[in-house]
């Protein structure tokens, strides 16, 4: 039953992405890239499934797979929170960064979960423990996605 439930729930999800992405054939090939990406990592696809949706949104794609996903697949497990939850605020810090609308809210529910520090928030970068400093120049999409 567990298993009927789990199927019913990607096709769900894969219709969800239809709309986002464009295509079925699309939203397939996403719902594919993101059950890889779940067999290697400690998340399960209920919550890969909503971060790389909200990440499509917020930021056109840029994290939504790939090292971008990845990238706040790390802070999750790093801070120990749900990917889901983590991947509503970096695409609410993307996209007020590339919009040039405030990102305080974003900023600081990043500094409360752990994933920077107050010192590197006044300098305006983020500071993970896998990738380093990132500079805000540095949040551009990446060519896979």
């Amino acid at each position: 039953a567990a298993s009927l439930k789990n199927a019913g729930n990607l096709q769900t999800m894969k219709t969800a992405f239809i709309p986002i992405l464009g295509s079925a054939d699309l939203a397939q090939k996403r719902i594919e890239k993101l059950a890889k990406f779940a067999a290697q990592t400690p998340f399960e696809m209920p919550g890969i499934l909503k971060a790389s949706k909200v990440l499509q949104i917020f930021t056109k794609g840029a994290l939504a797979t790939g090292d971008g996903l990845r990238m706040v697949g790390d802070v999750a497990a790093g801070v120990g929170a749900p990917i889901d939850e983590l991947a509503m605020w970096f695409g609410r810090l993307y996209d007020g960064l590339k919009s040039g609308r405030p990102v305080g809210e974003a900023v600081a529910r990043l500094q409360e979960l752990g994933a920077m520090s107050g010192e590197v928030r006044g300098r305006g970068a983020l500071i993970f423990p896998t990738f380093g400093m990132l500079s805000r120049s540095q949040w551009e999409p990446s060519a896979d996605q």
